[in-house]
Parts: structure tokens; C-alpha cells; sequence
């Protein structure tokens, strides 16, 4: 079976070595090993209906897989990308049975990949599960337009909860996310390569 090759975002090398100087090393390797779990649950699915996985690029918003693209069912594609999802539940339960308080932070942790992974930006998993649904409804170049707009909109709507709230922890999250979206927004062609990249 073929491995996917890995690769680490300098976002994340950059969490780490902040989490050095700050005390928090050990609570970051445990966020990265929840991603690492989130991912490996979309990996698994995607090889049971024997999907190539070229890379995995790991960030601080969780990871981002490349894949070959490959026709496979509606059904099929909503299972890989709720998987990571349900993997995270998994990880709450476990934690919750557990009853071993130091463990609380990944509690809240999962819980925050699970909602923030629902929205519908690129390149999170709520993207990709509105791709396939309104792809399935509509042609391909409607559905691109369609969700090339929910993209932008929720990527202002969050900036603006972001500044209302004063959660600016989580500004370099967005600034990502943003980089993310006009990397693939210089053009048309470039960004609709990337949904059908991820389209599953």
C-alpha cells in the first residue's frame, strides 16, 4: 500500500517553537496528535474505497489531504469527510470516560475541531461536504460560483466575531485561512482546480 508523503506547514513549526517559550509544548503535542487522529480517520476511508492520497500537509487549522481524483459515490465521498468528525467525538468520549481532568483541554480542543471544521471555508471539511452536496444538485461551474461566495462570506462573518469578541488568539487562524483562499483565488481556473482537487 502506497503511504502518503507528509508535510509540515511552517505554521505549525512556528506553534511549536512558541510553545516552547511559553510552557505549553506538551498540550501542543496533544492538539497535533488530535489532528494526526482527524486525519488519519479521512486517510483510512479514503484507501477503503481505494482513493490515492499524494500528500498530507499538516497546519495549525488541522490537515490538509491531496488526493487523486476519483469518481466515487455521494455516500461514499460524505463518509471520508465526516470521519475526521466523528474520530474527534470519539476522542471526547474517551476523554470523558477517562475522567482524568489534566486531559480537559483536548476535551475542548475536539469540540472546536469538530464546529470549526463544519464551516464551509477552504480547505476545511465543511467545504468539501457542501461541494459534494451542491455538486450533486447542480453542475459543476454552478456549484463553483455558489460556494466561491459562502467562502468569502463566512471568511468575513468570522473576522468580524473574531473582532467583536476579541478572540484575537485566533486571528493567526483566519490570516491562514484567507492566505488559503486568495492562493487560489488569483484565478478562476486555478481555484476550480482545488474543488475538483478536493471534490472526492
Amino acid at each position: 500500500m502506497k503511504i502518503a508523503k507528509i508535510k509540515i506547514h511552517y505554521s505549525l513549526i512556528f506553534l511549536l517553537i512558541l510553545s516552547l517559550f511559553t510552557g505549553s509544548f506538551f498540550k501542543i503535542v496533544g492538539i497535533i496528535l488530535s489532528i494526526l487522529i482527524h486525519e488519519f480517520s479521512h486517510y483510512i476511508f479514503l484507501r477503503l474505497f481505494k482513493v490515492d492520497v499524494k500528500n498530507l500537509e499538516l497546519s495549525i487549522i488541522g490537515g490538509i489531504l491531496e488526493i487523486n481524483d476519483k469518481n466515487i459515490s455521494l455516500s461514499k465521498r460524505l463518509v471520508i469527510n465526516f470521519a475526521g468528525v466523528i474520530s474527534n467525538l470519539i476522542i471526547i468520549l474517551l476523554i470523558k470516560i477517562s475522567g482524568v481532568k489534566s486531559l480537559n483541554y483536548l476535551l475542548f480542543y475536539n469540540l472546536f475541531i469538530i464546529i470549526f471544521n463544519l464551516i464551509p471555508i477552504i480547505p476545511l471539511d465543511g467545504f468539501r461536504i457542501l461541494n459534494d452536496l451542491l455538486s450533486s444538485i447542480y453542475d459543476d461551474n454552478y456549484t463553483f460560483v455558489i460556494i466561491k461566495k459562502i467562502d468569502f462570506f463566512c471568511l468575513f462573518m468570522m473576522l468580524i466575531i473574531l473582532l467583536l469578541l476579541k478572540i484575537y488568539g485566533l486571528f493567526l487562524i483566519w490570516c491562514f485561512l484567507v492566505v488559503k483562499y486568495f492562493k487560489y483565488n488569483i484565478d478562476d481556473k486555478k481555484i476550480k482546480n482545488l474543488y475538483y482537487l478536493l471534490k472526492k
